[in-house]
């Protein structure tokens, strides 16, 4: 087997999750995905676990209140990887370091980095909680865009794929082709794991746009104007169709658009072909969502 068949071979174990292997970001090859996961839980478990005992058995030392406040709002700086104490076992080997992970991390669009954020250097929308309450856009009386994933042949209406919704978010966060940022955390804007108020802005003009996941469905609201709304769907377009790549879930890209004006429901369509291959990526978010 020469160097090119090698290659080629990893790349298939990677996309059929049995190994993780992005030699563009790492010489490591990880046959084992467990390393990742546990890094990535014991990141999320510091927002909900309390117990000063329980924690112990996280962290290697304490971290502040205001550390574990800012990571509930998914913000968080890269040291605080170096306090969990599965860090002894993803950083082993000098080939694979914390700025390693946090490329990882970037590339598979698990987090987003940010500029000027007092909060944090990176965000990640995984550690934000699920809403309880029924969530409602105010600010607007719009009807939303609605995407649905369908059964190709039945058409039948499916539940969302787990954690398309805040890979879709990171993916939002990270195009460069309007600027995009994070909504405040006051009550008309939402901030949630599966609702998020993004900032947009079009030609210089800064509008809000409201994605809520109702898990047969994403609601979308664009609170901007009219003339707008071909490039949010645009936007939404490119995004979900990049998240679905990532999940190496594979949808037919010609998106069908109803409607899209002010008071008029609209409806996007995403066909899924019957053979849906789990990759490493699915893999990690659905485990860190269960």
């Amino acid at each position: 087997m020469n160097e090119e068949d090698t290659k080629q071979a990893l790349r298939y174990f990677n996309d059929v999750s049995l190994m993780l292997y992005y030699p563009d970001i790492t010489n490591a090859v990880f046959i084992d995905s467990k390393p990742i996961l546990e890094i990535l839980s014991q990141l999320l478990a510091l927002t909900y676990v309390t117990d000063k005992n329980t924690r112990a058995l996280i962290l290697i030392n304490p971290v502040s209140r205001t550390v574990t406040n800012n990571l509930k709002e998914g913000f968080f700086n890269e040291d605080i990887l170096e306090h969990l104490k599965s860090r002894s076992v993803i950083f082993c080997l000098p080939e694979f370091q914390l700025c390693d992970l946090i490329r990882l991390f970037l590339h598979l669009n698990i987090i987003t980095k940010l500029e000027d954020e007092p909060k944090g250097h990176y965000f990640i929308p995984y550690a934000l909680p699920s809403y309880n309450e029924p969530v409602s856009i105010k600010e607007t009386n719009a009807k939303p865009l609605l995407i649905v994933w369908r059964e190709e042949k039945s058409e039948e209406i499916l539940p969302f794929p787990t954690g398309l919704f805040p890979l879709t978010i990171v993916h939002l966060l990270n195009q460069k082709e309007y600027i995009t940022k994070i909504s405040p955390l006051t009550p008309e804007y939402c901030k949630f794991r599966d609702a998020m108020s993004l900032k947009i802005m079009f030609k210089r003009k800064e509008d809000t746009l409201h994605l809520i996941n109702r898990y047969t469905n994403i609601e979308v609201y664009f609170t901007g104007p009219t003339q707008h709304f071909p490039l949010v769907r645009k936007l939404l377009t490119k995004a979900t169709d990049n998240s679905s790549d990532a999940m190496h879930l594979k949808i037919i890209t010609s998106m069908h658009l109803l409607a899209l004006q002010r008071g008029i429901a609209a409806t996007v369509l995403l066909d899924p072909v019957k053979m849906v291959i789990l990759s490493i990526v699915q893999f990690v978010l659905c485990q860190l969502l269960l």
